[in-house]
């Protein structure tokens, strides 16, 4: 047991091999535009401009990338990166594009989630979507100490059926929280969640959950690199990370240590140069048809300019004005 338990022996509500505490409180039992600060189209209106820019633009997954060994995750990482780059600029129909890999965390609100994979424009966009084997109550940890799962209804036809059109399903790793913040524990439950996320997706990617730290500030991205996994598995992101020559994040939306002023997604677009790659890491629970107006970002020229013209005119696209630079 780490230092961290010790200090905080509710962490656990037992002991046991199913320490987990019956599902609390739902998503559903919160304010249908509960967490929704951005209309659905933010995003629907991007995967028009990169279909209409296929010239320029193209979305790759993680299922297309090739790791050389998986021997030594920290150490594969750069080599995978000098091969993806010469390899890249050997091919002429590569070289001159701009490359996309999108991923999804959804730590919350999964039925967001389904209703973008269920837009039509969304087909030529495939994305990676991180999802949880089991969902903890983040607000009951972060006040009581105490681990309990609630409700987290993924549509598995759904996710199954993107598989198929080339999307790709990770695992989004959530242990250490669920272990009450011990490593041991931490690493068995790793281990049950990618095995049973494995069994129902054919699961092979992770990335580690933010989340609710210990008292000393670590979090889900310290864990271990679980020895039985590191021949089957890639950690793609927060902790070991794949590289790429530029990112965004929409995360921690209402943190204060995040400016408004640099979270448009679309700054990145004019950013972007041919023959390098660039990683989009977004939340769906954020955007949604029926969304809240966030009072942190109000204020910001760039929020309140789509919000306007979202209401203006909900077929004129929120990136008519994007160019690209090359």
């Amino acid at each position: 047991m780490t230092d961290a338990n010790r200090s905080r022996p509710d962490a656990l509500s037992a002991s046991n091999d199913n320490p987990f505490q019956e599902p609390g409180a739902t998503d559903q039992d919160l304010s249908g535009k509960s967490g929704s600060y951005f209309p659905r189209r933010y995003l629907t209106d991007m995967f028009r401009f990169i279909e209409a820019n296929n010239d320029k633009l193209s979305v790759s997954t993680y299922e297309d990338l090739e790791f050389p060994t998986l021997e030594d995750a920290r150490l594969n990482y750069p080599s995978e990166y000098s091969h993806w780059t010469k390899k890249v600029k050997a091919d002429p129909a590569k070289a001159p594009k701009a490359h996309i890999f999108l991923q999804y965390d959804i730590d919350s609100r999964p039925e967001r989630l389904h209703g973008l994979l269920k837009e039509e424009t969304h087909a030529a966009v495939p994305a990676n979507i991180m999802i949880f084997n089991r969902r903890i109550d983040r607000r009951h940890l972060k006040n009581t100490g105490v681990v309990r799962t609630t409700q987290y209804d993924l549509d598995e036809a759904l996710l199954k059926s993107s598989q198929k059109r080339g999307f790709v399903i990770g695992y989004h790793t959530n242990a250490y929280e669920l272990a009450g913040f011990d490593v041991e524990r931490a690493l068995k439950v790793f281990d049950e969640d990618m095995t049973a996320l494995n069994t129902r997706f054919g699961v092979r990617f992770f990335s580690a959950h933010g989340g609710v730290p210990d008292q000393d500030g670590r979090n889900n991205n310290g864990l271990p690199y679980h020895p039985a996994w590191r021949k089957k598995a890639i950690w793609v992101h927060n902790g070991i990370s794949l590289r790429f020559a530029g990112s965004f994040s929409d995360g921690g939306h209402n943190s204060p240590a995040r400016d408004p002023e640099g979270r448009d997604l679309r700054r990145l677009f004019e950013k972007m140069e041919p023959g390098r790659r660039y990683r989009i890491l977004l939340h769906p629970q954020y955007y949604d048809i029926d969304f809240n107006i966030s009072e942190r970002f109000t204020g910001t020229a760039w929020y309140d300019d789509i919000l306007a013209q979202h209401q203006r005119d909900p077929s004129d696209s929120l990136w008519k004005n994007v160019t690209l630079a090359f």
